[in-house]
């Protein structure tokens, strides 16, 4: 059942994070960036769509404190103006024919740049492959959101690689001691056994299961995580979420709030940042207070999920597993398959029969 294969993959991230930093060591990445593309700017561009650009934003996200310069992600066909010859550049696409992606591509060729590539294969892998660009390849056969392990860990360690440094060697470190903490709380749900305070997916996905659900996260910087919940519980349960951070929460989305009339709020607690200011702090936190008191008179639920301890990485990428096992678990409650996904499929055959009415 397709139920259980996604149960399988979600169970699998630990174990994909550890072998992916395995294999990315084996073939020389993300060292062969700076082999096949000398110098590069401090800014850096992405280029991806869909599960395969989630990749890129929670790395970015990851590694908000460490990166020396800006990270763009691009989710458009459209390539920014400022790309040129000499711009550090990545492109992501699991299935490796993403039309938006290659159309990024062609444009980086035309102006002289050399991306490097993720991707399990096709087209995409292809043309890396010819052009001398450095790429990986990871494992076929997964759902592009079921693959978000093997494509972080190339994407991690291409973004902290780009300053030129080995920061790249202290990132790998702290994924594989995320992924054992990510396994031993894997262990408590395999056992279906009560989670963590705050951390029980069986107790979340009842309450959230066919709700309005709006997730909350305390830093706009933090916000790619939120969006993971989103796009999960959108694709595997079918239902449709709202997210928000602060601080635009408390400046006009709560007005909203305040007369929804139903629903579930999620507060996602994500580790701080480094050298946060005082003031921004407790400013942020008394705010954050305010917002749920009112969420909370207005009639609707509110859950404050904790991160796990440990490093930032350790505890961001819990709630990334968390959030994936609660989608599949609201799609068993609901009776929904969490695997297909015929509306976006019957648009990208649309697509693929107009851009190539011939084949």
């Amino acid at each position: 059942m397709s139920l259980e294969r996604m149960r399988d993959w979600v169970f699998e991230l630990p174990d994909q994070i550890r072998i992916g930093l395995e294999r990315a060591e084996a073939r020389g990445w993300p060292a062969s960036i700076r082999e096949a593309i000398p110098g590069g700017s401090a800014a850096v561009f992405v280029g991806g769509m869909g599960g395969s650009a989630v990749s890129a934003r929670l790395s970015r996200a990851l590694l908000i404190d460490a990166l020396s310069g800006p990270v763009e992600i691009g989710s458009d066909p459209h390539l920014p103006g400022w790309v040129e010859a000499d711009s550090s550049v990545g492109l992501i696409s699991y299935s490796g024919e993403t039309w938006e992606v290659l159309a990024l591509w062609e444009q980086l060729r035309e102006r002289g740049a050399l991306p490097w590539v993720v991707s399990c294969g096709g087209e995409l892998a292809e043309r890396a492959r010819s052009a001398g660009a450095p790429y990986v390849l990871v494992p076929q056969g997964y759902a592009p959101r079921a693959a978000f392990g093997w494509l972080l860990s190339s994407v991690a360690l291409a973004l902290a690689a780009s300053d030129g440094t080995d920061a790249w060697r202290g990132v790998a470190s702290e994924l594989a001691t995320a992924a054992d903490a990510l396994a031993a709380e894997r262990e408590l749900w395999r056992a279906d056994e009560v989670g963590r305070p705050g951390r029980d997916p069986n107790t979340l996905a009842a309450a959230l299961a066919g709700r309005r659900v709006l997730v909350l996260v305390s830093r706009e910087s933090d916000l790619a995580l939120a969006y993971r919940w989103k796009n999960q519980f959108e694709e595997n349960a079918k239902q449709v979420t709202q997210v928000v951070a602060f601080p635009e929460a408390a400046h006009n989305e709560i007005e909203g709030w305040a007369r929804l009339g139903g629903g579930e709020v999620v507060y996602l607690e994500t580790p701080p940042r480094t050298s946060e200011p005082d003031r921004v702090a407790r400013g942020r936190d008394a705010a954050l207070e305010a917002v749920l008191a009112v969420a909370g008179a207005a009639g609707l639920g509110v859950h404050r999920v904790p991160a796990a301890e440990g490093a930032r990485i350790t505890g961001f990428l819990s709630q990334v597993f968390l959030a994936d096992f609660v989608s599949i678990r609201m799609a068993e409650l609901r009776g929904i398959d969490p695997e297909p996904v015929d509306v976006l499929g019957s648009i990208k055959d649309a697509v693929r029969r107009h851009l190539d009415p011939g084949a």
